[in-house]
């Protein structure tokens, strides 16, 4: 896995900071800029690179994801995309 750092691109996204690490997954506080000034702040989940090449990881991230996009809650955060880079 590269290593990523502020003011890497990740898509359509440039990393800014690190703003946590646990033991399965990191996230990043990232832009997604977009057409005449449209900007959006958004956070980026990625597993550690220790587990990135664990099958039985990497399906337990994505049963994560698929679980937490199909739920509407003040207090859990929304999945707008899900993708590997």
């Amino acid at each position: 896995m590269p290593l990523w750092e502020a003011g890497t691109p990740v898509g359509r996204f440039t990393l800014l900071a690190p703003l946590a690490q646990g033991g399965m997954a990191e996230i990043w506080l990232a832009r997604q800029a977009g057409q005449r000034g449209f900007e959006k702040l958004v956070v980026i989940k990625r597993m550690v690179s220790k587990l990135a090449s664990d099958a039985e990881y990497l399906e337990m991230f994505f049963t994560e994801a698929r679980l937490a996009a199909g739920l509407s809650h003040a207090n859990v955060v929304q999945i707008y995309e899900l993708g590997e880079d």
